[in-house]
């Protein structure tokens, strides 16, 4: 997914013109494929369970994460449960990244206001997910969200008050919008006049300073093609590149609940920003996305039942070849990330055949010397946020483990009926390797979202 962002300042802001529409209606009548991610969060993930007691440390800290020694390879269980809340209180106004820093708030997780307040200095955009815009018919669009917008007047408060100089862009979804829709929207002059003329007067009327346009993962696969590496690539990259302020590159949920394993590894985040600017000459206006949830792995055999463990609902197939000989199967981690038989990187595949920019690309790959074919599995995902990755830390006390190819850190636990998970969540570690690659490329970071990680995140920012 990719998103794109227009905001101005002063008497200029958010000129979203007939030029920008042109452009954007140019790439969006292009045939293109989507790999298609799914959400990381709904109203009901609010929902905290009962919690064990263990030690939190309720008190801000004098250092800041790196001088306490807590960005690591090895960190300990309990050392994650007793120091994630303690940021460092006398640096959270300073920055330590030099580039554009986009932080997602959902009106659903009310802690993403919260840090917006404390750390607002670390960040350049906020970008509340509020708005949609619905097409009523010809020339006539109706924006919905503002009731979100409204409950968010104490966060307004804190921007002008504490004199954050971060620009306020709220998401905006072509909510319900067909192939159609757009092909006529932008296919049109005095349809491209009317949207903007509309968005320009909500952003004035509202104090915003510009909008997040989610488009492509509204097109999804309304109108797709073959042999297309994915859905934006850098022929569309081009095309926009001089008329958006940013692109919010979604570099994340490389894996799916189709398609399990990691968040984001770093070599395919890497590949990402380099096929869209491989000159680098549209570098600062990448935004390389950091996803600050994780993913509960586990597994349902082909009789349905559990026997690696379930964490949620919903199942979904994936075609696995699994170990000969072994009674029990192998465990979670050793499906996801057995080196010798995944290949992230296919030497004798052109790197824009096995990667789109979107996102995604084509995931997993076994051989067949070690693995039985076409052993189907049922793959079983849920979203873990912050309380959730805490009480599972706090209830199994797993060991944590490093691995050096994606750079991401994962554990194991067994529930008490039997049932093996994988989990896959950001670190101080995998946190600051994406900060110090960003700074490599060139690129600022976007965050989805802000609330879910561990507070002291912010101390890397």
């Amino acid at each position: 997914m990719l998103s794109l962002m227009c905001y101005k300042k002063g008497e200029d802001k958010l000129d979203m013109g007939k030029n920008t529409m042109r452009l954007l209606c140019a790439s969006l009548s292009l045939a293109v494929i989507c790999w298609l991610a799914e959400g990381t969060l709904s109203k009901t993930d609010a929902k905290k369970g009962a919690t064990k007691k263990m030690e939190e440390k309720k008190l801000h800290s004098d250092k800041n994460v790196q001088d306490r020694g807590l960005v690591v390879v090895d960190p300990k269980a309990k050392d994650i449960i007793l120091e994630h809340k303690s940021y460092c209180s006398k640096k959270m106004k300073e920055r330590h990244f030099s580039g554009d820093v986009l932080g997602y708030i959902t009106p659903w997780n009310n802690h993403g206001y919260d840090i917006a307040k404390l750390f607002g200095n670390k960040f350049t955009l906020i970008s509340p997910v509020w708005l949609q815009v619905k097409r009523r018919g010809k020339e006539r669009f109706q924006f919905t969200g503002l009731h979100d917008a409204d409950q968010g007047v104490v966060f307004f408060f804190f921007k002008y008050e504490l004199q954050y100089c971060y620009r306020l862009v709220p998401r905006i979804l072509f909510d319900g919008w067909t192939y159609q829709d757009f092909e006529s929207v932008f296919g049109s002059e005095d349809e491209i006049e009317e949207l903007s003329k509309n968005m320009v007067l909500l952003a004035k009327n509202e104090n915003f300073d510009g909008f997040v346009v989610e488009v492509w993962s509204q097109l999804g696969n309304q109108k797709r093609t073959t042999n297309q590496p994915g859905m934006f690539t850098k022929k569309e990259f081009d095309q926009l590149a001089s008329a958006i302020d940013s692109f919010s590159l979604m570099t994340y949920d490389y894996s799916a609940p189709h398609r399990p394993g990691p968040n984001s590894p770093l070599p395919w985040v890497r590949a990402c920003v380099e096929l869209l600017d491989p000159d680098s000459k549209w570098r600062k206006k990448i935004l390389l996305g950091l996803n600050f949830y994780g993913m509960d792995y586990s597994a349902l055999g082909t009789s349905g039942e559990p026997i690696l463990g379930s964490s949620s609902d919903e199942a979904l197939d994936v075609k696995c070849r699994l170990q000969e000989n072994v009674d029990d199967g192998p465990s979670t981690a050793e499906i996801l990330l057995n080196r010798k038989d995944w290949h992230l990187f296919d030497e004798h595949l052109h790197k824009e055949e096995k990667m789109g920019c979107s996102g995604r690309a084509h995931g997993m790959v076994f051989t067949k010397h070690r693995y039985n074919p076409w052993h189907t599995w049922h793959f079983v995902a849920c979203y873990i946020i912050v309380w959730q990755y805490i009480e599972t830390l706090k209830e199994h006390k797993p060991k944590i483990v490093w691995d050096e190819q994606i750079a991401e850190h994962y554990f194991e636990y067994k529930k008490n009926k039997g049932g093996k998970h994988a989990v896959f969540y950001p670190t101080l570690k995998s946190v600051q390797l994406r900060l110090e690659l960003a700074k490599e490329l060139g690129t600022g970071i976007s965050i989805w979202e802000l609330g879910q990680g561990l507070d002291y995140f912010y101390d890397l920012l």
